[in-house]
């Protein structure tokens, strides 16, 4: 398994390159754009972003069905299987596409006078930005499906080149135009010249890399794309869950606090996403090798992959959320300023919520691997579904933090119900509960819950001053986390685990005589 081990750890690092190189390019220029635009625009900007996420995410879960449909294909070895593949999803996620673009065209009035209820002085430019981010999610989903190609046949080195490259031409573009004085028409033309290099870069990719493809409208399989159908809209549900936590809310935040709510709310979602990145990156390259081993019936690899899996998400998610609790409020005040406070309030709740989230992600990834993506359809069901009633609620009583607390609360239910599931229904797949998690929570949230004592607890304890605080806090995430780390490598990862991690490293230490 060593081999197998060493091909999926090192498309997790080139995932982990992609993803941080991108968010790090984001977290410099989001407070740029603020800079530029005033909060209140960049409300109207998130939520012209939110409006293209769900034209993507209407795909039916073409984008994990067509990873693991790929890798099945590379499994089997027949060229002819690939084609059919590559050519049935292109033509599905078109026809879907095309019919979501069609009603969202005809929404926009609907969206800026009713849903977003835009300022007068803005309806102009919200009505070219809404209309012009539905051609640039067009271009972003097509190049999304021939990107997932590359993850299907386990090419990330060349993926996430690609993501890398059209960062730095999206970056670039988004200082030409506010630099310009174009503002928001400027920038939503910026984006749709770098998503159509994006598509142009992932489809050169996918015909280098597979030129044993046929493209030919012959090779459409009705058959398969009842096959994808089927078990892609399990992923939809997921999907659209996503969808409603991270960017639904967005609409109900505008409701109860404006545009400038949208938009301390949209800076939130971005650094959480940079917290949860890493460990998030674990689950990026397994459904490739996890669809393998069924179709091989590989089980023993399975049942290590799960389980190895399982307790690097733990070992990865306690030091990185302690980190952001810590470190938040100074890179908060150093970065956007003082008066974005409820940003900080914001990432730490969630943080802890998607804490409990990330301990799914390696059940999500073996039962979609395996063509078993039930349970995570009816958690994700069970989390979106709470998300409205709760968000709704609290967000009427306790406005904007009442959103956050809703959110937070059907975050965490839906986990712990899933994770109770998930177990007792593949508990013959990947053992039970108390194999797996049961045993190593413990040991890895003890220093967590001793770094966090010392710091709140000390706070409540007034033993430092409060315009020192912040500081306190990011001085001790430098310090403690390197320590924290340290103790994981030693006591709780293992002799397999030191082995695993030194054969990863791009350098050797030799012994010397």
């Amino acid at each position: 398994m060593k081999s197998e081990s060493q091909k999926i750890a090192r498309n997790t690092l080139y995932n982990s390159a992609g993803k941080l190189w991108n968010i790090g390019v984001n977290l410099v220029i989001i407070p740029y754009i603020i800079h530029r635009l005033g909060i209140e625009q960049y409300g109207l900007w998130a939520l012209a972003i939110m409006v293209g996420v769900s034209f993507t995410m209407v795909d039916f879960g073409m984008f994990a069905g067509m990873s693991r449909f790929i890798a099945q294909s590379v499994g089997s070895g027949s060229a002819e299987r690939m084609s059919r593949v590559v050519v049935t999803g292109l033509l599905l996620y078109l026809i879907f596409i095309s019919t979501v673009a069609l009603l969202l065209l005809f929404a926009v009035p609907f969206m800026v006078d009713s849903l977003f209820q835009v300022p007068v002085g803005l309806r102009e430019t919200a009505f070219f930005v809404l209309r012009l981010s539905l051609l640039l999610f067009l271009l972003t989903g097509l190049s999304t499906i021939l990107h997932s190609m590359l993850h299907g046949i386990q090419r990330m080195d060349v993926a996430n080149g690609i993501l890398v490259g059209v960062s730095i031409v999206q970056a670039v573009a988004t200082v030409i135009v506010l630099e310009s004085g174009w503002g928001l028409t400027g920038l939503i033309g910026g984006q749709v010249v770098a998503a159509f290099l994006s598509l142009l870069a992932n489809g050169s990719g996918v015909v280098r890399l597979i030129p044993s493809v046929s493209w030919s409208i012959r090779f459409a399989d009705w058959e398969l794309a009842r096959e994808m159908v089927r078990f892609g809209w399990k992923l939809q549900v997921v999907s659209g869950s996503g969808f409603l936590t991270d960017h639904l809310n967005k609409v109900f935040v505008t409701a109860f606090a404006g545009l400038s709510g949208a938009g301390l709310f949209d800076v939130s979602i971005k650094i959480l996403t940079a917290v949860r990145l890493l460990p998030l990156l674990l689950f990026s390259a397994l459904v490739p090798p996890v669809a393998e081993y069924q179709a091989k019936g590989m089980h023993e690899h399975l049942r290590q992959l799960y389980a190895r899996g399982t307790k690097y998400t733990i070992g990865i998610t306690f030091p990185v959320v302690v980190t952001a609790l810590l470190a938040t409020p100074s890179f908060v005040a150093l970065v956007f300023g003082p008066e974005f406070d409820a940003v900080v309030l914001t990432v730490q709740v969630l943080a802890i919520a998607y804490a409990v989230n990330l301990l799914t992600g390696m059940g999500t990834s073996v039962g979609r691997g395996i063509g078993k993506p039930e349970l995570e359809m009816q958690y994700a069901l069970l989390v979106g579904l709470g998300n409205i009633g709760l968000v709704q609620v609290f967000g009427s009583v306790y406005g904007y933090f009442g959103v956050i607390a809703g959110m937070a609360i059907s975050i965490v239910a839906g986990s712990i119900y899933y994770l109770w599931r998930f177990h007792t229904t593949f508990q013959g797949i990947v053992g039970g509960f108390q194999s797996t998690l049961g045993r190593n929570l413990i040991p890895a949230s003890l220093p967590a819950l001793f770094v966090l004592g010392i710091t709140f607890g000390g706070r409540e304890l007034d033993l430092w001053r409060q315009e020192i605080a912040q500081w306190w806090n990011l001085s001790l995430a430098i310090i403690i986390v390197p320590i924290y780390i340290l103790f994981m490598y030693r006591w709780y990862f293992d002799e397999y685990d030191r082995r695993f991690v030194a054969s990863m490293l791009p350098f050797r230490i030799k012994a010397t005589t």
